[in-house]
């Protein structure tokens, strides 16, 4: 997984504005933070929705709908 595809996970999972995860991505990036909410061992309240989150269809959906994601540290959608 990519960290933009992280990203996108996490935008789907938890709230806006969660410091906590802020503070969490901050430390350790998004791909480690995505997994261990994945975790079977996680208990944050948003562990059952990163496990059931299809990705594959938030992909599809972005692009029938013409979205995008927009993420920190990106010019038109690329990393910089």
């Amino acid at each position: 997984m990519h960290e933009r595809e992280a990203r996108m996970a996490l935008c789907c999972v938890v709230e806006p504005a969660s410091t906590a995860v802020t503070a969490a991505v901050a430390e350790h990036g998004p791909i480690a933070v995505l997994e261990g909410l994945r975790s079977r061992a996680s208990r944050s309240r948003w562990a059952q929705r990163a496990q059931a989150l299809d990705l594959d269809a938030v992909r599809r959906a972005t692009r029938r709908n013409r979205l995008r994601f927009v993420i920190p540290a990106t010019t038109n959608g690329r990393l910089r």
